[in-house]
């Protein structure tokens, strides 16, 4: 019996791996889990609203939790909560253990499910938080741009000893080898480089971009260079107006520049880097609008990027188009 048992999970798990699907979200599905995404780049977003169409999961049955102010038109009317980070949620977490976002997060997702799916870039505080829970079922990763085509072996969370979890918690940004969980069900992107230290059992790519062209518009027209900043946490010393020279040098005039979202993560950030950019720009150069998403507007037609290092190059060559690399700082 147990020979014929095992059979049968094998012939059903290369079954489901030929459809390319996670055998997690198959009973997500079929128990109807709540699916919740967290998300803060586009192309996280880019992989979830993938996962929601190819998967067909019920859209009563998904919660999207952007952070950075991401733009998530493209799930139009879906759920979706807005966390914002509170003055003391650093401290909190640090001397505690209690993950403020998390902990709201939580809160909205036990009243909407007994049970829920989390989908997540990374093993972030938040996450761990989520992943704590007992009525959480698993958790995927979704693939963010060149942390996911690092070298980064999954790590065993039950392991790591208190003192070793509260020098890890003590930290404001995540360390190269506690990025992912081995107890993760699958890892879920759009680029064949991505999760290269993944067994071919947990990893799926999803290739059939295109379908996303029925739920995004392309806002840019004409054929003007694209240009890109660095993150801010590059300029050591802040100076933002040297880099927007050196970008500026490097594009055209009349060329749209498209911020890093570490300048549109808040509206008094934007604010300031708005006044910045038109006191250097002198008005020779536009700010592209912060619902545009660069990768998705590559379906419609070839784009010339201008930037420094950046993910962007790779899903450039991806989708057609070309990517400069100059350097900012």
């Amino acid at each position: 019996f147990k020979l014929i048992h095992n059979r049968f999970i094998s012939t059903l798990f290369m079954k489901n791996k030929s459809l390319n699907i996670p055998e997690i979200i198959i009973e997500s599905k079929n128990q109807k889990w709540l699916n919740v995404f967290i998300l803060n780049s586009s192309i996280q977003l880019i992989v979830a609203r993938l996962i929601v169409l190819k998967y067909n999961i019920d859209s009563n049955n998904i919660l999207l939790v952007p952070q950075r102010n991401t733009d998530i038109s493209v799930f139009k009317n879906f759920k979706s909560i807005f966390i914002q980070k509170k003055k003391f949620d650093n401290y909190i977490d640090k001397l505690f253990f209690h993950n403020g976002i998390g902990g709201r997060i939580y809160e909205v997702v036990k009243k909407a499910s007994s049970k829920f799916l989390l989908y997540t870039p990374m093993a972030s505080k938040e996450a761990n938080f989520l992943i704590s829970k007992k009525n959480c079922c698993g958790h995927i990763y979704l693939e963010n741009g060149q942390h996911s085509w690092m070298n980064q072996l999954p790590y065993t969370y039950s392991n790591i000893n208190f003192f070793k979890k509260y020098k890890l918690n003590w930290g404001n940004s995540m360390k190269d080898g506690y990025r992912y969980r081995n107890d993760s069900a699958a890892y879920i992107g759009i680029h064949k480089k991505s999760f290269p230290d993944i067994s071919r059992e947990k990893k799926f790519i999803i290739n059939e971009i295109h379908l996303l062209k029925k739920y995004y518009k392309k806002k840019l027209n004409g054929n003007q260079t694209i240009g890109l900043t660095c993150a801010s946490r590059r300029l050591t010393n802040g100076d933002l107006k040297s880099m927007l020279n050196r970008l500026f040098s490097n594009i055209p005039e009349g060329s749209i520049v498209k911020p890093h979202p570490s300048y549109t993560s808040d509206e008094m950030t934007y604010k300031k880097f708005k006044e910045v950019f038109l006191e250097v720009g002198r008005n020779k150069y536009k700010l592209c609008p912060r619902n545009v998403i660069l990768e998705l507007e590559m379906l419609y037609k070839n784009i010339k990027l201008v930037g420094p290092q950046s993910s962007l190059s790779e899903y450039a060559i991806l989708f057609g188009s070309s990517f400069k690399q100059i350097k900012l700082y």
